[in-house]
């Protein structure tokens, strides 16, 4: 197990490698419990192996010790989309979504009703973007009831 043995006068003393303990060497130190958890930070587990430890990390956390917290809103793809703000939290991250997004990145679109009035009515343009614009006109509305008109699904704003 890589131990240094010297003869004595009628014995021999060894100087085991780091993990193994006992008069011969021969028996592995359970780094786990010699060292609460074995020096793993941050809910991480420790592992013991032959001659050594390792910790598996929870999420959110890397390194030899898991010591490390990961800043996912630095990460390359971004995890917020859509012109969202991220805040980097303990272990994970949050996505403020731009107006016209939801979800927990902020990948869905949310439809978006524009209400304009011309000489023939108030026509109605709905889109999930400002590029995808697709008219829908509607003849006669009732101004009051386009003025209250809102889902938790849509924004409407009377131009």
């Amino acid at each position: 197990n890589g131990a240094t043995c010297n003869n004595t006068f009628g014995s021999f003393h060894c100087i085991c490698a780091t993990g193994y303990q006992d008069s011969n060497c021969s028996t592995d130190i359970d780094e786990c419990a010699a060292v609460a958890n074995g020096g793993c930070e941050n809910g991480a587990t420790c592992n013991n192996t032959i001659g050594s430890f390792n910790c598996v990390c929870a999420v959110g956390y890397e390194g030899s010790l898991c010591s490390l917290h990961i800043n996912k809103c630095l990460r390359v793809p971004a995890v917020c989309l859509n012109g969202a703000s991220c805040v980097n939290t303990d272990g994970s991250y949050n996505c403020t979504c731009a107006i016209g997004y939801t979800g927990d990145a902020c990948e869905t679109g949310i439809p978006v009703v524009v209400v304009s009035e011309t000489a023939n009515g108030l026509v109605f343009t709905t889109s999930y973007t400002e590029e995808q614009n697709q008219s829908i006109p509607m003849i006669e509305v009732d101004r009051a009831l386009v003025q209250n008109f809102a889902t938790d699904d849509s924004i409407c704003r009377i131009i």
